[in-house]
């Protein structure tokens, strides 16, 4: 299994600080006298002396077992995984049994397709509890609709390992463009969408004046839930037969970015912040009416 190398990172951050007073043993409840001349307590049936006092200055035996369970003897158990999904990412939960205390300084792996992640627990780990945590794996790892096999696999300090599984399907949401969006002032408002998101319309005539379009065409307003790079790609259902065109502008109409090419599909990458209104509008230069959709997600 592939190891994360451990790194020590020394900053201004939150943490501890030790100095030399802290490796002083003089404040220590008892101080080790050294080895005794000879056995202090204990023998066999043949008289040799079989047990030494070597930590106390007084006479009880601090070597007994105060019980427990022995570190190794059990191997972790992964008692629950479930993957939630997030606005960019996919929340990775777990709950582990770890009878003998011995996941310190061990591993979690987290697997999705052939793309693997590990761990070192419980540095690496978003932990709540000594055995409730989580991770967060990219959104875009996942294909929309598509349902993913999600591993993961935790080993102890030991070697001993438990492996699970789930099934993480991302969702899509679809929102409606109107046929009451289609001019720069009645543009539809469809609010803050959740990404990724699909708007849907339909053309129902296509045509141009050699400086503009002189048929039907659609607009809508919406927010971005977070400041990112956003990818807008216009597809249609011709197939490309047709020549539609999509623009991101302002709240003001001012141009932010276009992709007006005779290719399919269309596509605009753009810087977008939370908060913010812009408009989506499409165009169909020449052609035959027809559905299109716009598909935004995450760069």
């Amino acid at each position: 299994m592939h190891r994360l190398a451990t790194v020590i990172v020394l900053g201004s951050g939150l943490g501890c600080v030790y100095g030399l007073s802290d490796l002083d043993p003089s404040d220590d409840v008892a101080t080790d006298t050294g080895l005794p001349n000879r056995p202090t307590q204990g023998s066999d049936d043949t008289g040799e002396w079989v047990t030494f006092d070597t930590q106390d200055t007084d006479t009880t035996d601090t070597d007994t077992n105060t019980g427990g369970t022995t570190a190794g003897t059990h191997k972790p158990s992964i008692d629950s995984f479930t993957a939630a999904e997030e606005i960019t990412d996919v929340r990775l939960s777990f709950t582990v049994t770890d009878r003998d205390d011995d996941m310190d300084g061990g591993w979690a792996t987290i697997e999705v397709g052939s793309t693997s992640q590990t761990y070192r627990w419980p540095q690496d780990l978003d932990m709540t509890s000594d055995t409730q945590g989580s991770t967060t794996w990219l959104l875009s790892e996942f294909a929309p609709e598509n349902p993913t096999t999600v591993r993961l696999t935790v080993e102890d300090s030991t070697g001993r390992t438990d492996t699970t599984s789930t099934t993480f399907t991302r969702s899509t949401a679809i929102y409606t463009a109107t046929e009451n969006g289609d001019d720069l002032s009645s543009a539809v408002n469809l609010g803050e969408l959740q990404v990724p998101a699909e708007i849907e319309g339909a053309m129902h005539s296509c045509g141009n004046g050699g400086g503009g379009y002189t048929a039907d065409t659609d607009m809508v307003k919406f927010k971005v839930p977070s400041s990112r790079l956003y990818q807008m790609e216009l597809t249609w259902s011709d197939g490309g037969a047709s020549d539609l065109d999509l623009y991101l502008l302002d709240n003001n109409n001012n141009e932010l970015g276009r992709s007006a090419t005779i290719f399919y599909p269309e596509q605009i990458g753009y810087d977008m912040n939370t908060g913010t209104n812009y408009q989506l509008f499409v165009g169909c230069w020449t052609g035959n009416p027809g559905s299109w959709t716009v598909r935004i997600q995450v760069l």
